[in-house]
């Protein structure tokens, strides 16, 4: 009888299909090789399941019998420091640590915001292209729900974002800036954001853009390209383009790993 310790069971995130927090956390788990089973809820419906298993009301949240990980903040703080070296997506030195953590600041918080302000604000009026996205993987009586309710449910998220046409045509302004900003700083040839390899600047920024670049191995729920409001699709089309468009296109092509599919993957144990 073998005495050799058996691996951790899969975790459990409890996503909102197309949040960008939500495909932030996919991606931190998939780069740190640690297994998981992705439970979707839809808006809404997810604080039922995160009180449950978290006592937060905050979603994505990553859980196990043993520990329960709000956002990608919880993973990057757990997981972090269990990685091999080369996996690892901050920095000991302090400069470079101290340019990581600003990064993160503006990119999940200030691009992502803006995008989906911008997103939201072009898809939320087309119901049939909407329903798909907010409540795919969800059980079917959320799908339901969402379907039939869809005026509610839409206007709660108008409320809460803010949208207005003129707050999207601001944050679609507010992208602009920091796309050029990165562009900029990949300018000299820079293959990475901070440093000569990927860090957590990278994922944040890629993550956080991804909506409107619309990448290969994307795992949020999103309508299709040929699905967008015709201005929207100019805006992708026009962002995939740019430079710092190319370096997300280029970040999932190269780091992405499929959900489930970690070849044979260093299975971190706490």
């Amino acid at each position: 009888m073998s005495g050799a310790a058996k691996p951790d069971p899969p975790a459990t995130l409890i996503a909102i299909p197309p949040m960008i927090n939500s495909e932030f956390c996919r991606f931190l788990l998939a780069h740190y090789r640690a297994p998981y089973i992705e439970q979707p809820h839809g808006f809404f419906f997810s604080f039922f399941y995160t009180l449950w298993h978290g006592r937060t009301v905050v979603a994505p949240l990553t859980y196990t019998a043993a520990y329960a990980l709000v956002g990608p903040e919880g993973i990057i703080d757990r997981f972090e420091k269990l990685a091999p070296a080369e996996l690892r997506l901050l920095r000991n030195d302090a400069s470079e640590s101290a340019e990581v953590t600003a990064d993160m600041e503006r990119f999940n918080n200030v691009l992502a915001s803006a995008v989906t302000q911008y997103a939201y604000s072009l898809l939320l009026p087309h119901r049939d292209i909407m329903v798909a996205p907010l409540t795919r993987g969800c059980p079917w009586w959320e799908a339901g729900t969402v379907r039939v309710a869809y005026p509610l449910f839409a206007g709660t998220l108008k409320l809460l974002l803010r949208l207005s046409p003129e707050n999207s045509l601001t944050a679609l302004a507010q992208v602009r800036v920091i796309l050029d900003e990165v562009a900029a700083r990949l300018m000299d040839g820079a293959s990475y954001l901070v440093g000569d390899r990927l860090s957590l600047a990278d994922l944040a920024f890629a993550t956080a853009l991804a909506p409107l670049v619309m990448p290969p191995n994307d795992g949020a729920s999103a309508p299709g390209f040929a699905e967008l409001p015709p201005e929207m699709q100019a805006v992708v089309t026009e962002f995939r383009a740019h430079p710092a468009g190319q370096f997300v296109q280029r970040i999932y092509r190269d780091w992405r790993t499929p959900d489930g599919e970690f070849g044979k993957p260093r299975l971190l144990s706490p």
